[in-house]
């Protein structure tokens, strides 16, 4: 069985279809990792404070709530290796490419290597939308309300 990643988070609106908006702190979200000052994926690296999801709403929160949030490890491993390892792999893959097609023999192949390394990245962009798209498909690959923390009229005030 696989482990889950739990955040907890606030509905902020509801929306048709039984879909909610969550609004998650990104200090809450992002406290133990490492590269959360460089991380785009939940506004790190900008002055953001906050990231929205939206999602299924199964457990019938109501604006104002607090909700736990959990994600599957696998399913954030995977959108990572998406996110960062293709265009990677393509970029590498471009150079060699430029390297292997360069037509001077004494001259300078940098040309060739920047050449196919910028369209490795291109086509390293397009492969990871690509995947991206077919990945939020997947339910597994979405976070999901497990539970309502307190609802709004538990708050005070």
């Amino acid at each position: 069985m696989s482990s889950e990643c739990y955040e907890t988070g606030s509905v902020v609106e509801l929306k048709q279809g039984n879909k909610v908006i969550v609004e998650v702190n990104r200090g809450e979200a992002c406290g133990a990792c490492a590269a959360k000052g460089a991380c785009q994926t939940l506004g790190g690296g900008t002055s953001a404070k906050a990231v929205f999801f939206e999602m299924i709403n199964d457990v019938s929160a109501k604006k104002g709530d607090r909700v736990k949030i959990s994600m599957l490890e696998s399913a954030v491993f995977k959108a990572s290796f998406v996110l960062y390892l293709i265009p990677a792999l393509f970029v590498l893959f471009g150079a060699f490419m430029g390297s292997r097609v360069a037509v001077a023999p004494e001259g300078d192949h940098d040309a060739y290597v920047l050449i196919g390394s910028l369209g490795g990245l291109i086509a390293g962009f397009f492969a990871t939308y690509l995947a991206g798209k077919k990945l939020s498909g997947h339910s597994s690959m979405q976070p999901k309300i497990d539970s309502i923390v307190y609802e709004k009229s538990d708050n005070p005030g």
